[in-house]
């Protein structure tokens, strides 16, 4: 079967760009999956240092994944996803997205479950 597209579509706590979360809380990662139903993800979360927090593997049909790392310390990080199809072929890395942790930032509603395009 056909490698999987990366993921696209990359939104954090239901926003593009740079978000702004607040200390201590757990960013929700949303990504959009093309040409092929999700069967797992990974994602990945680096700050200047390099990757600070790996899912692993997590099996899920859901194209999102909150964080569930030590707590981030304020300051500017990048995320990233990978995701295998049903068939367990894997995609490519997406693009990393930025993101800021920053105190007193608003904290975002519980972000809904998203659907595949």
């Amino acid at each position: 079967m056909a490698t999987p597209y990366p993921p696209t579509g990359m939104l954090t706590d239901l926003l593009r760009d740079a978000v702004a979360a607040p200390v201590g809380s757990s960013p929700r990662f949303a990504w959009i999956v093309r040409g092929a139903d999700q069967g797992a993800c990974q994602v990945q979360v680096e700050d200047h240092a390099g990757v600070c927090w790996d899912s692993g593997r997590v099996a899920t049909a859901d194209p999102a994944l909150a964080y569930a790392g030590d707590p981030l310390p304020a300051g500017t990080y990048r995320w990233r996803v990978r995701t295998w199809s049903a068939a367990q072929d894997a995609s490519p890395w997406s693009d990393a997205v930025a993101f800021r942790v920053e105190p007193g930032a608003f904290a975002s509603p519980e972000a809904p479950r998203l659907h595949r395009e």
